[in-house]
């Protein structure tokens, strides 16, 4: 590439967040594939292991829908940073009653969920009206209870961010991921019900690709073999190839450092080998023996990775590297063979300006044979090594070579 081609570049991609956001949204369109994402709760509040199959889904596909216990209830607790009593209210509204009585310290829920609700009242009250009608001591004690309030959100803030939330924040403002928050909605004891109603339509919604952490794919899979959900052959087979695509994106190298914001940009300059990648799924399925949500798919997509892919994609590294040093190795013959001409032509006052379909010919009548047949055979090896570039670059794998690059 140019200098006057890379500057081009650089100066076309989208420069503030709001501008990558838009871009984003316009690459991913409504016809993309969809891909859902639902993940389980291993007894830890953070999103370390979520954010694996997140950030491998928004590299494999066009909008990621995630749908995770953990996820929602930090989100939940997000949205108590305003600091309004309302939020808080709201929050310990919807816990269960042991996870009400940890965080309460023993308070009753209805006791405190009154005393928010004076504190809102109080809070919204004319400052002069408050001094007029507040007794100074109710007044201090609201005041300190704020205090206190105010410090626990900021405790609160910190462990959402130590959970790995702000990467998750900065996936649904793009647009490409959406959280689902429906299942917090309606009574606390049948939260499971719904989580499990859910996870059922998507398994049988047409058009969805599905990825599913390991306690999520045992339950899937015991949900078909008890006939309680009866997904399509169509269906089963991407959740095959989804997995097998984003668990071979999370081998790269690069993969595990990767943040949310360098797999967005990534994403907005490898559409066209990710679409190949994809349609090279289908080969990669064929290799493959286990069947969708089985237990023994994640281990043979491993060692599909280290006995073809990897190799694979060293191959095409190499092949590039070639090409490159070939492409050198024909311009400095260029070079060598077109000062005789510049020196024929001095004493007119005129330097040709050559191009490599023309230099052959003209040092032949220049009298330099020799020169002639070096850009000759220099011109032979660049094709020859331009067909080999543009060979890699259509290979299934060419998408895992570049997303290396971008995110190393």
């Amino acid at each position: 590439m140019s200098k006057t081609s890379r500057r081009s570049h650089r100066n076309n991609r989208p420069k503030g967040r709001k501008e990558r956001q838009a871009q984003t949204r316009a690459a991913s369109g409504d016809k993309g594939l969809r891909l859902v994402v639902a993940t389980g709760s291993d007894g830890e509040v953070s999103l370390g292991r979520d954010l694996r199959l997140v950030r491998a889904a928004l590299l494999y596909a066009d909008s990621v829908e995630f749908v995770s216990p953990t996820a929602q209830m930090l989100a939940s607790v997000s949205s108590l940073a305003s600091g309004s009593p309302e939020a808080m209210a709201s929050f310990i509204a919807m816990l269960d009653d042991e996870t009400a009585a940890h965080i309460l310290g023993g308070t009753d829920r209805s006791t405190a969920l009154e005393g928010l609700a004076l504190i809102a009242q109080v809070q919204g009250m004319p400052r002069a009206q408050r001094r007029k009608h507040l007794p100074a001591e109710f007044a201090a004690e609201v005041d300190t209870a704020i205090a206190g309030m105010s410090a626990a959100l900021a405790e609160l803030e910190e462990f959402v961010a130590a959970a790995g939330m702000p990467e998750l924040v900065d996936a649904v403002d793009s647009g490409v991921l959406s959280l689902n928050l429906d299942l917090f909605n309606g009574d606390v004891d049948d939260y499971m019900d719904r989580f499990l109603e859910v996870l059922k339509s998507r398994l049988e919604a047409p058009g969805v690709h599905l990825l599913l952490d390991d306690e999520m794919a045992g339950i899937a899979r015991g949900m078909i073999t008890e006939g309680t959900i009866n997904p399509s052959e169509v269906g089963l087979s991407r959740a095959v190839r989804t997995q097998a695509g984003t668990r071979l994106i999370s081998h790269l190298p690069a993969f595990p450092d990767a943040k949310v914001a360098d797999i967005l940009e990534a994403r907005l300059e490898l559409h066209d080998p990710l679409s190949a990648y994809r349609s090279g799924m289908k080969s990669i399925e064929g290799a493959l023996t286990a069947q969708a949500f089985d237990p023994e798919l994640p281990s043979e997509i491993d060692e599909l990775w280290r006995d073809v892919v990897d190799p694979t994609i060293r191959r095409l590294q190499t092949d590039l590297s070639r090409t490159r040093v070939a492409r050198a190795a024909g311009l400095n013959i260029a070079e060598s063979a077109k000062w005789p001409l510049v020196f024929s032509t001095v004493s007119f006052g005129v330097t040709p300006a050559l191009d490599w379909a023309s230099i052959s010919t003209t040092a032949a009548a220049a009298g330099t044979s020799g020169a002639g047949f070096a850009v000759s055979e220099g011109i032979k090896a660049i094709k020859q090594t331009q067909a080999a570039r543009d060979e890699a670059r259509r290979h299934d794998m060419f998408y895992l070579l570049k997303l290396q690059d971008k995110l190393a």
